[in-house]
């Protein structure tokens, strides 16, 4: 930032100055509200910056004590819109000297240092996504009967939309607590250089998906040394890394509130802990294993959810899997909470949020949501957003078997007109004072021509980011030499037609109810080690696909037995397999790919707490090889296009239902069992009404038979690829978490 910048902040007019009353330190807390309206407030000899400041921490103080949802007003662009940039956890550490990331962590050790009866204190805002399951701001459903939940809604169409107004509440909170910290520096002259760093301050995120595939070390260090603090000039000051831990108060953790054990127990939130104990302690080298063992996967998952699903229903969330798209933002997301939870906060749904990376993490997700409208525009703007979907199971804010539709009130979050967003008021996010730099939307006009232009910036940027096989380059890992050839020549071989290869990936469908709460099915290309600890980490590892889940049962009045507990998501193979050409694999063509595949796919499960369970055991486990015919992308599709995917249900009868036996180069015997075989469609509901349940994990049967179809060819390439139909196949309706 220019010194000119820096010090604006202390200039003030001819006029000010002379009319000014000298003082040594102007205090913010003596200013007066009357009927909760701001009134102007008289600034002796500080200027008119230091004035918006106070306006602006009246206007979040008087929002935030009511529960508005205003965005955080601080902060211009050009244009005048409120769209300062949320920036990656790594970028913002570095900003400013790294004075506005200090900054935000004294404001969340501020709000962590609050009483639990403050509706603005850590544990209330946490509380507002799962347990202790009370009412914030005595807003609920209306419907008594039903309180066995959060307000948060997972395997639903509101997914992306309910967590958007949730951050940009939590971001007005840390912004009037960052104020407030401010507000505490005694000397005027140090007090005006936090101003800046105040004006730019948004909630980061944690980019899980770039970075080479280790957790920030920010996240990590238990301890943090703050480069600026207030009242202390001229060194650090050491004090508990907000981001790594939340310490629970002795009161917050009653049966009522915490009835599942250890989660009564332990002291603070745990990532993948030691043990049960209220002493236990966070494995970081596990949990970092763990995210960087599915860094690969990842990366893919995201490029691929971006370049080839174009439809609400199935981007949104994991309950609306449709044929050709298994994945969903909310899949990708779920592979996060269990991979760096590993047993702890993070791996449960209603205790998840009062772990920090909470925010970090689902403040990602809702930037991939805006990549995705921006790509997206045309079909947002017609109608493809927040489609109907029926909730069957419910959450403390919508009564159960609503369906739910770009209408529906996301409790608990109101605007200044006392009126429930709903989806459609979440569309933009200037409106919450913030933006993307991935989604520059101020560097853009609102005509199609302008939209389009931004489409494409917005798929660029995925491109660069995630893009990486030799089939998505840039980006390739490099290998040593011998080995790169093999992989360069692997590559050229599997380009077939005109810049066209072949797409390989997993699918999944599961039962989230199978083993009582969160889940992990590991694939691997080559022999699993005998350790199950090991297997997100062996380099024979492809991806791991997470169950994310927690116990609880049906609301009163709803049928466990009409509730269906489907979930679906992907694993990329393609990345991998192109690897393989180094070894033992010529092309991705079916006709080297099928064989391979058949001789060195593997899958094993393990519970939350890292038990190994076998895959024929897992009720409703569901497993399919997919293929599909891809072009490469090229400027006018930077994230280039796929056919249809078709299911190839012998690869996995071949391994069978129990994952493949340990040895790997021979193709085991065939298993004719069908639940070993990811259904072709997932969906019998009439297609403008899905069906979810938002955490209800009680059982539904599951029937679900693959259908072999005929894999594409180079010279049918057409937008609507030739596939057969599937002659008989029930498939399983959608569910939730």
């Amino acid at each position: 930032m220019k010194i000119s910048t820096l010090l604006s902040v202390a200039f003030v007019t001819a006029t000010q100055f002379t009319n000014a009353v000298p003082v040594a330190q102007p205090s913010v807390d003596n200013t007066t509200m009357v009927d909760d309206e701001f009134l102007h407030v008289q600034v002796l000899g500080v200027g008119y910056h230091h004035e918006q400041h106070l306006k602006k921490r009246w206007l979040e103080k008087r929002d935030t004590a009511k529960g508005l949802v205003t965005g955080t007003r601080k902060g211009y662009d050009p244009n005048g819109a409120y769209r300062i940039p949320r920036q990656e956890i790594r970028a913002l550490y570095a900003d400013q000297g790294g004075r506005i990331f200090d900054l935000y962590l004294l404001a969340l050790e501020r709000m962590q240092a609050k009483s639990r009866t403050d509706p603005n204190s850590w544990y209330q805002l946490a509380g507002i996504h799962g347990r202790p399951y009370l009412a914030w701001h005595s807003r609920t459903s209306g419907d008594s009967r039903y309180r066995q939940a959060g307000y948060c809604t997972h395997g639903s169409t509101l997914f992306p939309t309910w967590h958007r107004p949730y951050l940009a509440y939590f971001e007005e909170v840390v912004w009037q607590n960052a104020a407030e910290v401010v507000a505490t520096e005694k000397e005027w002259k140090y007090r005006q250089l936090w101003y800046p760093a105040l004006d730019f301050l948004r909630i980061p995120y944690w980019d899980w998906a770039t970075g080479g595939g280790d957790v920030p070390w920010q996240i990590r260090a238990a301890t943090w040394n703050y480069r600026f603090y207030p009242n202390v000039q001229g060194r650090t000051v050491s004090r508990p890394n907000p981001i790594y831990s939340y310490k629970f108060a002795s009161n917050q953790k009653d049966s009522g509130s915490f009835p599942n054990f250890p989660f009564n127990t332990w002291e603070n939130t745990l990532r993948s802990p030691s043990g049960n104990n209220a002493g236990a302690t966070s494995n970081n080298a596990a949990s970092n294993s763990a995210i960087a063992g599915n860094y690969n996967s990842r990366r893919q998952r995201v490029y691929q959810l971006m370049a080839n699903n174009n439809k609400w229903s199935t981007f949104s969330n994991k309950a609306s899997a449709a044929e050709q798209n298994f994945d969903s933002l909310e899949a990708i997301h779920d592979e996060i909470h269990g991979s760096i939870g590993g047993g702890g906060h993070m791996s449960y749904v209603e205790y998840s949020s009062f772990d920090p990376v909470f925010f970090l993490h689902h403040t990602n997700v809702d930037r991939l949501f805006a990549i995705w409208q921006a790509i997206n525009w045309r079909s947002v703007r017609d109608g493809n957003f927040a489609t109907r979907q029926t909730n069957q199971g419910g959450t403390y804010g919508i009564v159960p078997g609503t369906v739910d539709d770009v209408n529906t009130p996301l409790m608990p979050f109101v605007g200044l007109s006392w009126n429930p967003y709903n989806s459609g008021a979440t569309i933009e996010t200037k409106l919450f004072g913030y933006q993307y730099n991935d989604v520059p939307k101020n560097h853009y006009g609102s005509t199609d021509t302008e939209l389009d232009k931004l489409a494409n910036f917005a798929a660029s940027a995925v491109a660069k980011l995630y893009g990486g096989s030799g089939f998505t380059a840039p980006g390739t890992k490099r290998k040593r030499d011998g080995e790169q050839t093999a992989v360069d020549n692997g590559v050229e071989k599997s380009i077939v037609g005109v810049d066209q290869y072949y797409n390989w990936r997993i699918d999944i469908v599961a039962d989230k109810s199978a083993l009582n709460g969160t889940y992990t099915v590991h694939f691997f290309l080559g022999k699993p080690s005998r350790d199950p600890s090991q297997w997100s980490s062996q380099p024979e590892h492809v991806g791991d696909y997470v169950i994310f889940t927690h116990t609880m049962q049906a609301a009163p009045g709803i049928d466990p037995a009409q509730i269906n507990n489907n979930v679906t998501g992907s694993v990329p193979l393609t990345d991998d397999m192109v690897n393989a050409f180094a070894t033992t694999l010529k092309s991705t063509q079916p006709s080297d790919a099928i064989p391979y595949l058949e001789k060195n796919l593997r899958w094993r499960v393990t519970d939350n707490d890292g038990k190994a369970h076998r895959a024929k055991d897992v009720k409703g486990l569901n497993v399919a090889v997919s293929v599909a015919l891809c072009t490469l992308p090229n400027d006018n599709l930077p994230l280039g296009s796929c056919q249809d995917w078709t299911h190839l249900a012998d690869i996995v009868r071949k391994i069978g239902r129990d994952g493949g036996p340990d040895q790997v180069g021979v193709v085991p015997s065939p298993s004719v069992s069908a639940t070993s075989v990811a259904p072709t469609t997932v969906s019998s509901t009439p297609s403008d009404v899905a069906t979810s349940t938002t955490d209800a994990t009680t059982e539904a049967p599951t029937s679900t038979v693959g259908v072999e179809f005929v894999i594409p060819t180079p010279d049918v390439v057409t937008t609507d690829a030739t596939t057969a139909t599937a002659a008989s196949s029930e498939a399983p309706t959608s569910t939730a978490v």
